[in-house]
């Protein structure tokens, strides 16, 4: 019962317009931010111990399928970070992000992993109460070798409808579809 009401009422958003507003928006001053930083003691290479955004509401990051792993990397070679030390990535996976509370805009910088294969685009899926609300896909630049990252900075304003679940997804590259590898940092998100 709680799923057809909620499919109704964003059949009926979408249908007046207020469901329209998902867009690509610029920078936006953030509620919540995830750096990837905040793993004391941390040494050099990956660790797959998967962050939260601070403060309620919280979010969790979690693989898209049951073999993969998320992997915060130090490793400079593979992945250097935006900023800062530490970034993620999927590795045989995808991520997804789910919220404990819903969220109207969402972004952050996004690159190619320096492995053979590497997606050449992300796509995003954004959901609300388990259905699909909007997908965008954006090209990924390559990156001029180990030790480089061309990160894009990609954010977005999904209106009245909002969020609560983004599911990042590689796409293109030599792996079959969505087995990860796009590197991202400096993640933001907002209720407003």
């Amino acid at each position: 019962m709680k799923s057809l009401l909620c499919s109704i009422v964003l059949l009926l958003a979408s249908l007046t317009g207020l469901g329209k507003a998902q867009t690509q928006i610029g920078q936006f001053q953030p509620q919540f931010l995830e750096t990837f930083e905040s793993n004391p003691g941390a040494s050099p290479g990956f660790f797959g111990l998967p962050p939260l955004f601070g403060g309620p509401p919280s979010a969790i990051f979690s693989p898209t399928t049951a073999d993969g792993i998320l992997m915060k990397s130090q490793n400079q070679q593979m992945l250097p970070a935006n900023r800062g030390l530490t970034c993620l990535f999927g590795r045989a996976t995808d991520v997804r992000i789910t919220f404990d509370d819903p969220m109207r805009k969402f972004g952050g910088f996004f690159s190619r992993t320096n492995v053979a294969g590497a997606p050449t685009a992300v796509q995003f899926d954004f959901y609300r109460f388990g259905l699909l609300v909007w997908s965008f896909t954006a090209p990924l630049p390559p990156t001029a070798g180990p030790g480089t990252s061309n990160y894009v900075g990609l954010f977005f304003d999904l209106g009245f409808a909002g969020f609560d679940r983004v599911d990042i997804l590689g796409v293109g590259g030599v792996f079959p579809a969505h087995l990860g590898f796009v590197g991202m940092d400096d993640l933001i998100t907002s209720q407003i």
